[in-house]
């Protein structure tokens, strides 16, 4: 059997905190499925990570591991650049600050997103703008 999707069950977990309650449902229903397939259960995951130091009772780590450098080419289309600069101010802020690892886990899957696509979803844009705003970004 393949391995573990560790980081698509943090995904869905992080997602399973949405204020769209049928968006929150069927991330939890999803990450017990993978958990199911897999023949786990939330216990040897939760136990497994305490091993393996996953999860951090202490502060969040600082995420200096990563750095986005990799950006999608800029739009040329002048109605598209100002959304591209916003998101690449965004994706330059958060990664300076403090994440947890769910958080950390989130936001490079995003990032990732972005440098594949050249630009986020509305609401991919609007649950990073609420994470820089956590996180103390403040703008106009």
């Amino acid at each position: 059997m393949a391995t573990f999707p560790l980081a698509k069950i943090i995904k869905l977990m992080n997602l399973s905190t949405s204020d769209n309650d049928h968006e929150a449902l069927l991330a939890l229903r999803n990450a017990q499925r993978i958990v199911t397939l897999h023949n786990k259960s939330w216990e040897d995951l939760l136990k497994k990570s305490e091993q393996n130091q996953l999860i951090s009772t202490t502060q969040p780590q600082r995420n200096s591991s990563y750095s986005p450098i990799d950006k999608p080419p800029r739009p040329r289309a002048r109605n598209k650049q100002s959304t591209y600069d916003l998101q690449a101010y965004l994706f330059e802020f958060i990664f300076q600050k403090d994440m947890d690892t769910g958080q950390k886990a989130f936001v490079k899957s995003l990032h990732s997103f972005w440098c594949r696509q050249g630009e986020l979803t509305s609401k991919q844009q609007d649950v990073l703008e609420r994470i820089c705003k956590l996180k103390g970004l403040r703008y106009c």
